[in-house]
């Protein structure tokens, strides 16, 4: 998480990594249009996750599914 902690859009992998969501799970997400996830925004084919985004979903997890 280091080195992301100062950029503003994620690709899958590192919002993958900044979430501590395995990818599929992601991809899985988006897949099913899952909306107690963060949108992802499109440039092209290219999938970004806005920082604030995933912030703000991290948040309001409930306590029983935050990581320790």
């Amino acid at each position: 998480m280091g080195r992301n902690k100062d950029k503003r859009g994620f690709s899958v992998r590192e919002a993958s990594e900044y979430t501590g969501l395995a990818a599929k799970t992601i991809y899985n997400a988006i897949a099913r249009g899952d909306r107690s996830f963060p949108r992802p925004r499109r440039c092209g084919r290219k999938v970004i996750f806005l920082k604030e985004d995933l912030d703000a979903w991290l948040e309001n997890l409930p306590e029983s599914e935050k990581a320790h």
